[in-house]
C-alpha cells in the first residue's frame, strides 16, 4: 500500500516540476515602445523597453519583441564611452527570438493590432539623425551626411533561421569602412548567418563594396521572403543583396537599385515570385548577375551599361517574364546560358547583339521550351537570341516573331548562331528558311490575342501573347510532350489542353459558347440573377463541367449550375448585384472560364449592352 501511496506522490511531484520548468522556460512576449512612461521593464506595452537594444539584450531562445510604430536606432540607451566608434553599433538578432515590428502601441485603440503601412517600425542607421534625402540610389555613394551613420543597422552573423525579424523597415545603413566586414550589407549584414526576413522594406543603404541592402558573405544562407528592396547602392555588387551562396528569395520587390554588377542582387539564387524593376548595373545584370533557380518572376525596365540588361548569368527559369529590359551592348534581357521553359521575352533591347539573349561562353547550352520572343530589337545584330563560341542552342515549341534589328526583321533578326549549333523543333519563326533543320517548324504569323510595338518615340507598348482562336501555333507544339509534375503554362493553368501542346507558354482553353440573359442590362432594374448558357465544343460533355469551378471575369462564382445532358447546355446563373458591380456602361464583353473533370479548362464570351435607364445614378 505504502509503495503505491509513493509512486502516486512520486508522480505528483514531477509533474509538479515539469509545470515549473515549462513556464520558467516558456517564450516570453517582450514589448518596446519610443514614448512608454511606465516601469520601462518589457512586461506589458505600458510598461514597454524604449530603445529595441535593451529588449534584444534581455531576450532569450523562444521570446518575441514587439516593436511598436517608430524610429529606432542602434546606439540608442547606449552608454556613451571615449573614442567609441558608434558607426559599429547594430541590432544583432538571436536564435530562436523573433523581432516583430509594426504594432499599433499603447495609443492607439488596439494596441496589439499590426499593419506594415500605418504602423511603420523604422530600424535607422542615421545616428545623428542627419541625412539628406536622395532620389537616386547612385547619389547614396557620394552623400556626405551618412558619413557617421552606422556600417549595418542590423546584423544577422552567427544566426541560423530561428532568428527571426518580421516587419521593419531598414534604412541609412552605410558601410564605407575600410575593413571587408565594414565595407558590406548597409543595411543587414550576415556573416556566416541564415536568419529569416519577412515583410521588411530596405531603403536608401549603401555599401562601399557589396550589398547595399543586404549582404550574405561566407557561408550565410537567409531566407528572405515578401520583402522590398528599393533604392539601396553598393560601389561594386548586389545594389539590393549580394552573396556567393544560395540565396532564398520569395515573394519579393527589387526597385531602383544600383550597383557595379547586380543592380537588384549579385550571386547564387534561389528566386520564385519575385519582381525586378528598373534596378540598374553600370556594367553587367542590370537586375541580377549570377546564376540560380527562377521561378515565376518578372524583369521590367531594368537596364545595364554592358551585358545582361535583366539578368546576367546561368540558370533555370521557369514562368518568368522579360519587358522593356535594356543593355548599353549585348543582352538586352539576359547574357546567359540554361534552361527557359514557360517565359516570355518582349520589348527588350540592346545596343549591339542579342536584344533578346546573348551568349558567348564556350561549352553553354541555352534550351529554350515553351517560350515566346517577340518585339525585341538589337542595334547592330539579332533582336532576338544570338550564340557564338560553340554554344549549343535548342529551341522546342518556342515562337520567335516581331525581333528586329539593323537588317530587319528576318530569321537572322530572330535567331543568329556561329561556331556552335543550333536545332529547332515545333516552333514557329519568322523569316523561316528551313536552315535550321528540325522538325514541324513554321513561319506563320502567330496571330497574338495584341501583339506589342514600339511606338513612334521608341517606346514599348507591352501586349498579350496569348494565342487567338485562328493562330497556326495551336495544337502545333510536340505531340510528344510530356509534362512535369504540376506543370502548368505561364497562367498557372493546364500546360495541355485538346490533347497536344500549343506553341508558345500560353496553352488556349477549349472554345465553348456562351449566351448571357438579360442581353440589355439595366443597372437600374431589380434582379437576383445574370444567366449564362454554356456549350462545350464537340465531343465534350458539359456533364463533366466542375461546378466550383466556374468564374465569371476571373472572379465572380457562379450561384447554381444546372446541366442538361440532353441538349448539352449548362445554365449558370451568378449574382446579379456581383455582376453589376463591375460593370460599365456600353458594350461590355464578358468571359466564362471553367474547368472540366479531365483537368481541361474552357472559355466561352459574350457581349452584352449596359444601360442605366430610370435613375441618375451611374454606373461603376
Amino acid at each position: 500500500m505504502s509503495g503505491r501511496t509513493n509512486l502516486k506522490t512520486y508522480v505528483l511531484v514531477a509533474a509538479f516540476s515539469l509545470a515549473i520548468v515549462s513556464t520558467t522556460f516558456a517564450g516570453r512576449v517582450i514589448y518596446v515602445d519610443a514614448d512608454a512612461i511606465g516601469a520601462n521593464d518589457g512586461s506589458s506595452w505600458a510598461d514597454a523597453y524604449n530603445y529595441l537594444q535593451d529588449a534584444l539584450n534581455a531576450a532569450w531562445s523562444g521570446d518575441e519583441i514587439r516593436v511598436t510604430q517608430g524610429v529606432y536606432k542602434p546606439n540608442q540607451g547606449m552608454v556613451a564611452v571615449p573614442e567609441f566608434n558608434w558607426r559599429t553599433t547594430t541590432f544583432q538578432l538571436k536564435n530562436g527570438v523573433t523581432l516583430k515590428g509594426s504594432y499599433a502601441g499603447l495609443g492607439e485603440p488596439d494596441p496589439d493590432a499590426r499593419d506594415f503601412e500605418l504602423y511603420e517600425t523604422i530600424l535607422s542607421g542615421d545616428l545623428n539623425g542627419d541625412d539628406a534625402a536622395v532620389t537616386n540610389a547612385k547619389e547614396l555613394l557620394y552623400e556626405v551626411t551618412r558619413s557617421e551613420n552606422s556600417y549595418h543597422v542590423v546584423t544577422g552573423s552567427g544566426t541560423d533561421e530561428t532568428a527571426i525579424l518580421d516587419g521593419f523597415t531598414i534604412t541609412a545603413g552605410n558601410a564605407n569602412g575600410s575593413s571587408y566586414q565594414t565595407a558590406e550589407g548597409g543595411g543587414v549584414y550576415n556573416g556566416d548567418g541564415s536568419p529569416m526576413l519577412t515583410n521588411c522594406t530596405f531603403i536608401v543603404n549603401s555599401a562601399e563594396g557589396s550589398g547595399g541592402g543586404m549582404s550574405n558573405s561566407y557561408y550565410s544562407n537567409p531566407i528572405v521572403v515578401r520583402c522590398i528592396f528599393t533604392r539601396n547602392c553598393a560601389q561594386h555588387m548586389g545594389g539590393g543583396m549580394a552573396g556567393s551562396n544560395n540565396q532564398s528569395v520569395r515573394s519579393c520587390k527589387f526597385i531602383e537599385n544600383f550597383a557595379k554588377t547586380g543592380g537588384g542582387i549579385y550571386g547564387e539564387v534561389s528566386l520564385k515570385s519575385c519582381i525586378f524593376t528598373k534596378n540598374s548595373a553600370s556594367e553587367k545584370g542590370g537586375a541580377l548577375k549570377g546564376g540560380g533557380i527562377l521561378d515565376g518572376c518578372a524583369f521590367v525596365g531594368n537596364w545595364a551599361g554592358i551585358s545582361g540588361g535583366g539578368m546576367n548569368g546561368g540558370g533555370t527559369l521557369t514562368n518568368c517574364v522579360f519587358v522593356a529590359n535594356e543593355a548599353g551592348e549585348r543582352g538586352g534581357a539576359m547574357d546567359a546560358g540554361g534552361t527557359m521553359t514557360n517565359c516570355t521575352f518582349s520589348g527588350n533591347w540592346a545596343g549591339q547583339y542579342g536584344g533578346t539573349i546573348y551568349c558567348d561562353t564556350e561549352g553553354f547550352t541555352l534550351l529554350l521550351i515553351n517560350c515566346t520572343i517577340t518585339g525585341n530589337r538589337a542595334a547592330h545584330m539579332t533582336g532576338g537570341i544570338y550564340t557564338r563560341w560553340e554554344t549549343a542552342l535548342t529551341l522546342n515549341n518556342c515562337i520567335l516573331w516581331y525581333n528586329s534589328d539593323a537588317l530587319g526583321m528576318a530569321q537572322s533578326a530572330q535567331i543568329y548562331y556561329t561556331d556552335g549549333a543550333a536545332a529547332s523543333d515545333y516552333s514557329c519563326i519568322q523569316g523561316w528558311t528551313g536552315s535550321l533543320g528540325g522538325t514541324s517548324n513554321i513561319g506563320d504569323d502567330p496571330r497574338f490575342v495584341s501583339p506589342g510595338y514600339w511606338d513612334a518615340g521608341g517606346l514599348w507598348i507591352e501586349g498579350d501573347y496569348h494565342l487567338s482562336p485562328t493562330s497556326p501555333c495551336i495544337d502545333a507544339g510536340d505531340p510528344d510532350y510530356v509534362t512535369g509534375p504540376n506543370e502548368t503554362d505561364l497562367d498557372g493553368k493546364p500546360r495541355i489542353v485538346g490533347g497536344r501542346i500549343d506553341m508558345g507558354p500560353y496553352e488556349l482553353p477549349l472554345q465553348a459558347d456562351a449566351r448571357i440573359v438579360p442581353h440589355t442590362l439595366n443597372l437600374s432594374s431589380k434582379g437576383k440573377w445574370i444567366t449564362c448558357y454554356i456549350w462545350l465544343p464537340e465531343d465534350y460533355n458539359v456533364h463533366d463541367i466542375d461546378p466550383n469551378s466556374v468564374l465569371l471575369e476571373d472572379e465572380i462564382g457562379a450561384e447554381s449550375i444546372e446541366v442538361y445532358e440532353g441538349r448539352q447546355i449548362a445554365l449558370v446563373r451568378f449574382s446579379r448585384e456581383q455582376v453589376q458591380a463591375i460593370l460599365n456602361i456600353g458594350e461590355v464583353e464578358l468571359a466564362i472560364t471553367g474547368q472540366l473533370t479531365d483537368g481541361s479548362i474552357f472559355e466561352a464570351k459574350n457581349v452584352i449592352i449596359v444601360i442605366n435607364k430610370g435613375s441618375r445614378n451611374s454606373a461603376k
